[in-house]
């Protein structure tokens, strides 16, 4: 069976007045994977930041890839936006560093 595109995700979520986009903005990959499971019904879409993981090395990439992966197993009709903040603020820029 072919995944939904993007659009076609957000759009259904919108259907169902499911609008707010959740930030998922922690490395600690149980907390955000809670966040989903008490969340998924009522939004329109996560959007896990790539940073706090990348500045966690391999393990914290493995990390957010688990957590998206949790989310289309929990909520697979709500689409996932990967924020990826290079050249952000000086905190988030340190997590780029740290992954370089």
């Amino acid at each position: 069976m072919t995944r939904p595109s993007f659009g076609e995700l957000l759009d259904g979520r919108w259907e169902q007045d499911n609008f707010p986009c959740v930030g998922l903005d922690s490395s600690d990959s149980n907390l955000m994977k809670a966040v989903v499971d008490e969340t998924h019904d009522l939004v329109g879409a996560y959007k896990p930041n790539s940073e706090p993981y990348f500045g966690e090395g391999p393990n914290g990439y493995t990390d957010l890839r688990r957590v998206i992966a949790h989310i289309h197993q929990v909520a697979p009709d709500v689409p996932v936006i990967l924020d990826r903040k290079a050249g952000d603020i000086g905190s988030t820029n340190e997590q780029t560093v740290k992954m370089a």
